[in-house]
């Protein structure tokens, strides 16, 4: 996710402003949030590098606007009409904006909105019964073409089913209110809500517990850091249809993967923190889903930079990754800082040492890890008995079959091999059997079946073990 906010402050306007973290952090620092400012960040959609490139790239996944303030705030009028311009410009990002003013829709949409724009989701917020009565019928009156309805704060116990029936609401997130200042939270409200979201099939987030959470009549306090990861393991999200974006299987008491339909990804934890290994193809929400399975520190490794593992990277500030990878990466849209990891170095977990081995030919920089306490190789795109695409710029097919050949220093060390594609898990015979048919390719030995990739002309080399995708 990406925040974006060009303007920066807030008036209160109902129950759920009474406790505004923008205002405690605010007066943290000693700035008064009353007073609403054009921030730096104003035209950040429309930011470009030295190359002439945006730098906000659909990579970085959904823009929240006016995460500091309020998108319809009044006194933001002047500034709105050019943000809604650079909205318009940058149709290839999604935007999300949650506001309390849902009444000033109407008077606040551009000249061309129509029934809406493809690109914008609307949030309105309703922290109780009142709210939402007043609040919700501007949401599904207005011409929105995706609507979210948000009780963070979730004050009372809140109806929505009316609303809910109409089938115009997408989502529905609750969560308790956070700081030393937060009005209790009671699961039974979350427990409603989802109930009543089951019912007309539409998507709940239980997004977080908040500070004062009561379960089964018991009061708890809940660190901050913790409340996320708490409403995560209560298990409360719904998809409509049972479909799962992502399927959380676990391996071990302190290994999970995660299958997001495309590729998978992988939690390993230590005693002390633990690392997400690539964050999928479809799954912004990775560190979440991580978060939700462990209360350690996450550390994120990417394997390599294909966009398919790293749609949930913009979460993390920093990636340990081959520095080789960082051009594919940057190009990709990464924008995590990058911690470099080569050949021989070793991340510790807590008791459980991973260890890094340079792996190019797939990508420049694609590692494969050797978990040395349970004997596991993690192995990217390298090794798998899927289609190993071998076409573009970033591919090197002697370089691979290099690789794999010098895998062979660590004969022994482990029992299976996790690759990101394909067959789960896979065993190292499979490596001398990969070299052959790489071999067989480069020295003309073998015959491709043209095929369409992404609209790039390849030659598909299928063999019984696995497939290779070249140009």
């Amino acid at each position: 996710m990406a925040i974006w906010n060009p303007w920066h402050g807030c008036t209160k306007l109902s129950p759920g402003c009474a406790n505004c973290y923008v205002y405690r952090r605010d007066e943290s620092i000693g700035k008064d949030a009353s007073v609403v400012t054009k921030t730096g960040d104003y035209d950040l959609p429309v930011k470009k590098n030295r190359k002439g490139e945006y730098k906000l790239t659909p990579a970085d996944g959904t823009v929240y606007a006016c995460m500091t303030s309020d998108f319809f705030l009044d006194i933001a009028d002047e500034w709105r009409q050019g943000v809604w311009d650079m909205i318009r410009e940058r149709r290839d990002l999604n935007f999300f904006i949650i506001t309390k003013r849902i009444d000033r829709f109407e008077e606040c949409k551009p000249a061309d909105w129509g029934d809406g724009w493809d690109h914008v989701a609307i949030c309105s917020t309703c922290e109780n019964q009142d709210r939402a009565d007043y609040r919700i019928p501007f949401l599904l009156n207005a011409p929105i073409k995706h609507r979210f309805v948000a009780s963070e704060p979730m004050l009372e116990e809140i109806h929505i089913e009316k609303y809910l029936e109409t089938g115009l609401i997408e989502k529905v997130v609750c969560g308790g209110e956070s700081g030393s200042k937060a009005r209790p939270c009671d699961f039974e409200w979350i427990r409603e809500m989802r109930k009543q979201c089951v019912e007309y099939n539409v998507e709940f987030f239980f997004k977080q517990t908040g500070a004062v959470f009561i379960k089964d009549g018991k009061t708890y306090h809940i660190e901050r850091k913790y409340q996320g990861s708490q409403a995560r393991k209560a298990k409360m999200d719904y998809i409509p249809g049972g479909v799962k974006m992502a399927e959380v299987i676990k391996i071990n008491d302190k290994t999970w993967r995660i299958e997001d339909g495309m590729v998978r990804f992988l939690l390993f934890c230590g005693d002390e923190k633990a690392a997400l290994i690539d964050t999928g193809m479809n799954v912004p929400e990775a560190r979440s889903i991580a978060e939700g399975l462990t209360d350690l520190p996450i550390i994120l490794i990417n394997t390599h930079a294909d966009r398919d593992h790293i749609s949930g990277n913009a979460a993390f500030d920093e990636v340990y990754m081959s520095p080789a990878e960082e051009e594919n990466y940057r190009e990709a849209g990464g924008s995590a800082k990058l911690i470099p990891v080569r050949e021989g170095d070793v991340i510790e977990l807590g008791d459980r040492p991973l260890r890094i081995i340079d792996n190019p030919g797939h990508t420049p920089g694609s590692i494969a890890i050797l978990d040395e306490k349970y004997r596991v190789l993690i192995s990217g795109d390298s090794i798998q008995d899927g289609n190993i695409f071998m076409f573009g710029k970033f591919r090197n097919i002697d370089v691979y079959i290099e690789s794999l050949k010098k895998l062979s220093k660590w004969d022994g060390t482990y029992d299976e091999i996790y690759p990101m594609h394909g067959t789960f898990p896979v065993k190292p015979e499979l490596i001398p059997k990969l070299i052959e048919g790489a071999e067989q390719i480069r020295d003309g030995k073998a015959t491709g079946q043209p095929v369409d990739m992404f609209g790039n002309p390849v030659n598909l080399y299928k063999f019984d073990y696995a497939g290779f995708l070249c140009d």
